[in-house]
């Protein structure tokens, strides 16, 4: 895969790192995610959690050992995408006690200078309220250890099935 090799060169982060709808336009809008229901059916899919993590783990692998957003992404926009990603999962993780997501996630945007994107805690914060003044990785330590008190959630059984309607997939 083109991360592995260090630079995104084709088009596809849209169904990789997806975004919530409303964070921004796109012309891919159908790998959106709609809202907080979705970002948990997403996470319950074993095999998507799974390569979530998995491409997660290498890119930020590649960023914390020196490689440039912008040439491991291949453009601007795609950074940004990455970092709208990663916000948005690390708060539903942290929301849900998912400890090595959330942990993996907040990694990434750490390794990208630990902003987190504010239209995508703008609109988590509706649903989860305990996040409405984050704004960066800082900021959620405090709610990190506090998920870490928690019992860790269970990663769901190799099934590959969620609680979505056979018609309305993801990818």
């Amino acid at each position: 895969m083109e991360i592995r090799a260090g630079r995104k060169s084709s088009h596809w982060i849209w169904y990789v790192w997806p975004s919530l709808v409303g964070v921004r336009k796109t012309s891919r809008p159908q790998y959106s995610l709609r809202d907080l229901k979705d970002v948990e059916s997403f996470l319950r899919d074993r095999t998507l959690r799974q390569r979530l993590m998995e491409i997660s783990e290498v890119a930020h692998g590649h960023l914390s050992n020196g490689v440039k957003a912008e040439a491991l992404f291949g453009a601007r926009v795609d950074v940004e995408k990455f970092r709208e990603c990663c916000t948005c999962f690390a708060l539903v993780a942290l929301s849900t006690g998912d400890r090595p997501l959330a942990e993996l996630m907040m990694q990434c945007l750490a390794s990208l200078g630990g902003a987190l994107d504010s239209t995508t805690v703008e609109h988590l914060s509706k649903e989860l309220k305990d996040f409405a003044e984050v704004k960066s990785v800082d900021d959620l330590h405090p709610l990190a250890a506090l998920a870490s008190e928690a019992p860790e959630v269970a990663v769901p059984p190799e099934t590959g099935q969620t609680d979505r309607g056979a018609d309305d997939s993801m990818a």
